[in-house]
């Protein structure tokens, strides 16, 4: 898979390329669902949102994922590799239903102006993943469960920079954002 590299990161370019926007209805939220047993990747200075986050979503969650919540903590796993704390090996311990979609509760909250806070990076930026190597690596992450998504991404001409360009202005700073849509324009010119 082709990188490019771009203001020390090396970026993968099917993100410069791949057309991409959710379809709840279709997928159901399965990107906060799939089984394995290890959840988001969490960088260590989200622990203390994660940590306020695990005390003010339990009211929107089912009772299972309440008990785990409680018991485990939202979090997993040694510094570096810290990941958020699943239910029974499948969905994350923040997922909420609603008309059978898993959404994120900390969202959900965030949306309504209850918590200052989206969600963690990685689960904003689905399905990019930044992997903590040197040169940093910017990558699509092309899975089944999100057909649904690059097909109407396709449909509606959504690029998937557009589609996670709020995610990518977090993680990088909209002037970062802005020179890679430059970087893109002049590629496809």
């Amino acid at each position: 898979m082709p990188y490019i590299e771009f203001q020390g990161a090396s970026v993968d370019t099917k993100i410069l390329s791949s057309q991409f926007a959710c379809d709840l209805t279709a997928c159901k939220g399965a990107c906060c669902t799939v089984p394995g047993g290890r959840g988001a990747p969490v960088r260590e200075e989200e622990l203390p949102y994660l940590q306020k986050a695990a005390q003010a979503v339990p009211p929107l969650l089912s009772p299972r994922p309440a008990e785990i919540l409680e018991q485990f903590g939202p979090v997993e796993g040694p510094p570096g590799d810290r990941t958020t704390v699943c239910v029974d090996h499948g969905a994350c311990v923040f997922v909420m239903e609603k008309d059978g979609i898993a959404l994120c509760s900390i969202e959900m909250l965030y949306r309504r102006g209850e918590f200052a806070w989206p969600k963690p990076l990685s689960c904003h930026l689905f399905p990019i993943r930044i992997d903590q190597t040197v040169p940093e690596r910017v990558r699509y992450e092309e899975s089944e469960i999100c057909r649904p998504a690059r097909e109407r991404g396709g449909q509606e001409h959504v690029p998937l920079l557009t589609f996670v360009a709020h995610a990518v202005e977090r993680a990088y700073g909209p002037a970062w954002l802005n020179a890679l849509r430059d970087t893109t324009q002049r590629r496809d010119g």
